[in-house]
């Protein structure tokens, strides 16, 4: 690892850094109960914004986790950490603990379990899957994963059930401090607000890897399969939304992939646009279209 990648490691575990990184362990949970009071008090409207906020919150979370099972936080325990934060947005940790070493082995092959579904020689299984995700965004893999990995003796049904109320816990959590920061009738607004920000968030980090990954199947080797990987350019007013809220998880993702030792902090110091693919929005709806006639 050369300087550049040292100093950002060395910036990413000071104790302001992380303070200001995993602020957003408050503000999910404090927009989970400011969302509700906001429609009970001011209107359904209010969802235009708590729902993009929701989405960057999520997404922050999101990109702190991947941060983490790539031990750039080496102040804090990994596994313990990364629990913590699948839990605080409703995940179980483990599909994700599981898939993503071999995501990056096994990039732009059928044996990455993050883009293939299981029975992917099966077209029926590979339409099912792509509709149900393209509905439901990634909480549907994150299903589907979770029984293809008990299936497979990876993970156990006790452990499945044991991380049940951890996933709850933050909506019990909220859900009392909507009732007792405002009244009963609020409380009824809670699922509904929560529902909405959780379901935008799972269809944005489900997108994010089709942008980078749907529909390539290349062989070589890692370095040459990584390159393959796209990235969606800020230069347009959908890619830069889309980045923005998405904390710009896709916006140079080829490198991620070629060196994920590097932290991602450091990415924003190279060049997105050489060397890789770089697409926008309107390319990124023909390879979804041109995807689901393939399958």
């Amino acid at each position: 690892m050369d300087s550049t990648y040292e100093l950002a490691h060395e910036k990413d575990n000071r104790s302001s850094t992380l303070a200001t990184q995993f602020s957003v362990v408050l503000l999910w949970p404090a927009l989970l109960v400011a969302a509700p009071l906001a429609v009970h008090r001011f209107g359904w409207w209010t969802l235009a914004v708590s729902i993009p906020m929701g989405v960057y919150f999520v997404m922050w979370i999101g990109l702190l986790r991947h941060e983490v099972f790539h031990r750039n936080f080496s102040r804090l325990p990994s596994r313990k950490t990364f629990d913590f934060l699948s839990y605080l947005i409703f995940l179980d940790p483990r599909p994700y603990w599981l898939a993503h070493g071999p995501h990056h082995r096994y990039v732009h092959t059928t044996r990455d379990v993050i883009l293939f579904c299981e029975r992917y020689d099966d077209p029926k299984a590979r339409k099912r899957a792509f509709v149900l995700e393209f509905i439901l965004g990634n909480a549907a893999w994150e299903f589907a994963t979770l029984k293809r990995f008990v299936r497979a003796g990876n993970v156990s049904r006790k452990d499945v059930l044991v991380a049940l109320p951890k996933r709850l816990l933050v909506l019990v959590v909220t859900a009392l401090l909507v009732t007792l920061i405002g009244t009963k009738s609020a409380l009824a607004y809670f699922p509904f607000t929560t529902f909405a920000m959780a379901w935008a968030s799972s269809l944005a980090a489900r997108h994010v890897q089709w942008v980078e990954h749907l529909g390539v199947v290349a062989e070589g080797s890692m370095v040459e399969r990584s390159m393959l990987t796209r990235n969606l350019t800020n230069e347009t007013l959908f890619g830069w939304v889309f980045n923005t809220l998405t904390c710009q998880e896709a916006w140079n993702h080829t490198y991620h992939h070629v060196a994920p030792e590097r932290p991602l902090s450091s990415i924003d110091k190279l060049d997105p646009e050489t060397t890789h693919v770089v697409v926008d929005g309107r390319q990124y709806w023909k390879i979804l279209t041109d995807h689901y006639r393939s399958l």
